[in-house]
């Protein structure tokens, strides 16, 4: 593995281990005493993708699980996921899934009623 991958590795777990959090890439560099320029540039490289979209990424699985697969209030999944704010949360998540959380969430639970969630 790479000093980079391993860079990219602690950043990523970093990362998915403080959704909740302010997390972006001023906050990262700080915590990992690098540069915005090479910070984005081991990301990109082995990620193939920008950090501000990994954090969203990571955000929106993070948010889709616990819809899934708990009853904790939606209000409580945004900011469980790093938003401050329900109205964003929703816009966000509906541009990423195509679908609202709570449309998301009576999905599941008519899914859940019929047995054919396996």
């Amino acid at each position: 593995m790479s000093r980079d991958e391993k860079i990219a590795l602690k950043i990523s777990l970093y990362v998915r281990n403080n959704l909740d959090k302010r997390l972006d890439i001023s906050s990262l560099c700080r915590q990992f005493r690098l540069g915005k320029s090479t910070l984005e540039r081991i990301f990109n490289e082995v990620y193939y993708q920008p950090v501000h979209h990994y954090i969203l990424t990571e955000r929106m699985k993070k948010s889709s699980m616990l819809i899934r697969g708990t009853d904790i209030p939606i209000k409580r999944i945004a900011s469980l996921c790093g938003f401050n704010s329900t109205t964003t949360f929703t816009r966000k998540f509906r541009k990423h899934f195509g679908i609202t959380p709570a449309a998301l969430r009576k999905i599941e639970g008519n899914a859940d009623l019929f047995g054919s969630n396996g």
